[in-house]
């Protein structure tokens, strides 16, 4: 039964080719590999006082990596992942964290995958992990666009064990309070493994290393290329201790929260384990391996020496770990840094050229053919081997001269960096302390909120009332989903019963009011934005069978979670939001060259560079998320209550009409 080995999370791509020197020009195995919501600072690649706790990624980063010192994603989860896969800027694919059943990563797009299957020789493609990419209708689905098998989850979040998803609106389509597993494998919901998955950083490697063995002993694929896409649940939220036979026990080493430490710690084995197949294989010497977060830390995560985190446009929360590594990167790159401006994006194109076939990809939105934003950045890596000072005043080519990293944010020329809408947040240490940045308001205090709409003339049995509050701070936002009366929304957390203790609703025109929370209605917070909080009574909830099937291991380390921030408060509204310290009408403008901790805006003495950056900027529009139309959806049957299809599990929520 797979799940009974220590194992990894990280965003690495391996790419191999026939030999480690590059004697040959393009891989044969390609292993990309994502660490969900990994800190800049919470690995040995940028921190060498945890070595003991990431003892491979320290190895493979640096005597045997290249070191990508500028590499950037999208604020949060699912952007970066659309982007990935379809080249483009993370802002083009637009900031919606996909739900199942959202179009997110429309068919009119030709994806990686199915580029790769172009090749003279198709290569192999493989799926494991967390996919967040939306999938409106079943052909949307990674095992129907060039992946040859699948499995993992669809949506942004879960429990570490048996696919298990208890938000009864998480994420889920259809009827979401019905939704209590998310997992698929191939091309049904993954009844037949879900079972098997005790800790899911285990079960992906070991899915992962069955891969590349079965990939490495057929005689018949012998030649041709193989491209693994493994995207790890760790080290995302809930932050729960894995077995208890793969904890770190070194107490020598100090790191500023064990549970997180523990975590971190199965990732990199687990990453360890999958390398050592991959040699055991004999195939390490015909590999390149990337490793990257998909956005920066958050909660527990340390993004040293960087400013802010997930969910901000601040260098903490687009600035991630990256790396290359693996027998095909060639020897004069290995211990080295690459320091351009890359991004998420620009795999496609790359891999798109080892693969030898034309990474074009036009497509009309809009009425605008829109283009990938992606680059081989390969070229430019190996190029930098033998790179020399040059004449300051000589033009410099640069990957990627505007790079908008959020809808609010730009880079131009790896240089200077422009903000027009960001709130105030925090600095870290090596040791994780939080320093509060203090910087003052724009345009002075934030305005006083609105007269509130909500009181507690509404009685909801089983719940206690109080007016004008939240059920906590933001951070605990449980999910933030649509009711129509506070009696709908109840109905949401009741059927929740190991999750929701407290939700806060809202009257008036916006359907967006009911916040269901973790939390069982402890910290208060008095709102001021309309809201009152409902908390549940003792013996309200309902018990789920599901749950009681777990077993006691598994169920005692989920009681002990420590849920982050939910991926709907990551789509930041303005009553979610702090003080805002760069504004439209008063952007920051920073030297992340000089200023890679984003400490002094010097906007004010480059007037210049601000109008020529916010005129650039407004120019990167998201193109991309609109529903399928009808016309589109013409030859599919689509149903809102998915449960005679998928049964408890999540999915989408079409699939092609059936033909007589």
């Amino acid at each position: 039964m797979m799940g009974r080995m220590l194992t990894a999370v990280a965003l690495v791509g391996v790419w191999c080719t026939a030999s480690a020197g590059a004697a040959t020009t393009s891989p044969k195995m390609v292993v990309t590999i994502l660490i969900d919501d990994l800190g800049s600072f919470d690995t040995a690649v940028n921190n060498p006082d945890i070595v003991p706790i990431t003892p491979n990624l320290a190895q493979l980063s640096h005597d045997a990596g290249l070191r990508l010192t500028r590499f950037y994603t999208f604020m949060y989860c699912s952007p970066t992942r659309r982007g990935f896969l379809a080249g483009r800027f993370p802002v083009h694919m637009s900031g919606i964290q996909a739900a199942p059943c959202d179009n997110t990563l429309p068919l009119q797009l030709t994806i990686l995958p199915q580029k790769l299957k172009n090749a003279t020789i198709p290569w192999a493609t493989h799926f494991v992990g967390k996919g967040h990419l939306g999938y409106p209708t079943t052909d949307h689905l990674p095992i129907h666009r060039g992946f040859d098998s699948h499995a993992g989850y669809l949506a942004g979040a879960e429990d570490y064990d048996h696919g298990f998803n208890y938000d009864p609106s998480h994420d889920c389509g259809g009827t979401p309070k019905d939704c209590v597993y998310d997992f698929w494998h191939d091309t049904a919901p993954g009844v037949d493994v879900h079972n098997e998955i005790y800790y899911s950083t285990n079960w992906y490697t070991e899915r992962a290393q069955s891969i590349v063995v079965a990939h490495t002993t057929n005689a018949s694929a012998k030649d041709t290329p193989l491209w693994l896409h493994l995207m790890y649940q760790g080290v995302h939220s809930p932050y729960v201790d894995p077995p208890a036979w793969e904890g770190f026990s070194n107490s020598s080493t100090p790191f500023w929260d064990k549970t997180f430490g523990d975590m971190l710690h199965v990732v990199d084995t687990g990453i360890g384990n999958l390398t050592s197949t991959i040699r055991a294989q004999g195939a390490w010497d015909d590999c390149l391996l990337i490793i990257t977060s998909d956005n920066g830390g958050v909660g527990p995560g340390n993004n040293y020496p960087f400013r802010g985190m997930k969910a901000t446009g601040w260098e903490g929360g687009t600035r991630v770990m990256g790396f290359l590594s693996g027998g095909f990167l060639p020897v004069a790159l290995r211990g080295k840094t690459f320091s351009s401006v890359i991004g998420v994006f620009d795999w496609y194109p790359t891999l798109c050229a080892f693969a030898g076939v034309d990474p074009t990809d036009d497509v009309m939105f809009e009425g605008v053919v829109r283009p990938i934003d992606g680059v081989n950045v390969w070229p430019a890596m190996l190029a930098s081997v033998n790179a020399s000072k040059t004449d300051p005043d000589e033009p410099t080519t640069y990957l990627h001269e505007y790079l908008p990293t959020t809808g609010s944010t730009i880079i131009w020329q790896e240089r200077w960096k422009l903000i027009t809408g960001e709130s105030s947040t925090i600095w870290y240490t090596p040791n994780n302390t939080h320093i509060p940045d203090n910087w003052p308001c724009r345009g002075g205090k934030p305005p006083s909120p609105p007269a509130p709409k909500a009181n507690c003339t509404v009685s909801v049995a089983g719940y206690g009332c109080h007016a004008e509050h939240y059920c906590g701070p933001g951070e605990s936002f449980h999910t933030h989903t649509k009711a129509t009366a506070a009696l709908e929304c109840a109905e949401l957390c009741t059927a929740n019963g190991t999750g929701c203790g407290c939700f806060d609703f809202r009257s008036g025109d916006d359907p967006s009011s009911c916040r269901l929370h973790a939390n069982k209605g402890g910290n208060l917070t008095p709102s001021g934005a309309g809201y009152a909080a409902f908390v549940k009574q003792s013996g309200t909830g309902t018990s789920r069978v599901a749950h009681d099937q777990a077993d006691e291991a598994s169920k005692a380390r989920r009681q002990t979670a420590r849920y982050g921030p939910s991926h709907e408060s990551h789509q930041r509204t303005a009553s979610l939001q702090g003080c805002a310290v760069c504004t439209a009408a008063e952007p920051c403008l920073f030297d992340v060259i000089a200023d890679p901790s984003e400490t002094t805006d010097v906007a004010k003495q480059n007037p210049d560079i601000v109008t020529q950056l916010q005129a650039k900027l407004a120019t990167f529009q998201p193109y991309i998320g609109t529903p399928m139309t009808p016309a589109e959806l013409l030859p599919y049957t689509c149903v809102k209550d998915i449960r005679p299809w998928w049964g408890n599990f999540s999915g989408p929520c079409c699939k092609p009409n059936t033909t007589a």
